[in-house]
């Protein structure tokens, strides 16, 4: 976002809404546990009137919900998480064979965005096993080659092989399944 004018008084404007948005509902909660306070009883006896136990469940719902309303309202809605990862990545001073080990799995070895096309481009996502996964350094991207098994439409594993570019901060440039 750049510095202009316009932009910051547009933020502003947004964030006073978003704040008054919130204010009115605080004030509504209020209202409704100051009524469900204030309630008749039914009886002429001077006992007690018995709790409503739904009363505050009702109340917790309503907290939970302007919690999470707010959270929405004032959420990053700017930067998309591969936007937000590689800016992140990009802050810290990463040596070319961090950069190259990075994006890949420590438990397995796969590369979460390649295992994630994958199963987009299978028939059975759930048959979805990994053999192995291989790369190429080629200095501005990297060669992934998964090894993988995975039904096909007759019920029968088949042995697989997607061959993938991702850049150094693991995003994902292309893929394509052989067999």
């Amino acid at each position: 976002m750049s510095d202009h004018p316009n932009n910051k008084t547009s933020l502003s404007s947004r964030l006073q809404g978003k704040i008054e948005v919130l204010r009115s509902a605080k004030n509504t909660l209020k209202d409704a546990m100051a009524l469900a306070e204030k309630r008749p009883t039914k009886s002429t006896d001077q006992t007690p009137a018995k709790e409503n136990p739904l009363s505050g469940i009702l109340g917790i719902c309503v907290i939970v919900a302007l919690i999470w309303g707010g959270c929405k309202l004032f959420g990053s809605e700017e930067k998309t998480p591969i936007e937000n990862t590689r800016k992140e990545l990009t802050r810290k001073e990463l040596t070319h064979e961090e950069r190259i080990e990075n994006p890949f799995s420590a438990w397995d070895g796969s590369q979460p965005q390649v295992v994630k096309w994958i199963k987009q481009n299978i028939k059975d996502p759930d048959s979805y096993k990994h053999i192995e996964t291989k790369f190429i350094d080629k200095t501005e991207k990297i060669g992934v080659i998964t090894t993988f098994t995975a039904t096909n439409s007759f019920g029968g594993r088949v042995k697989t092989t997607c061959i993938a570019y991702i850049d150094t901060l693991g995003i994902l440039l292309s893929a394509e399944l052989t067999e």
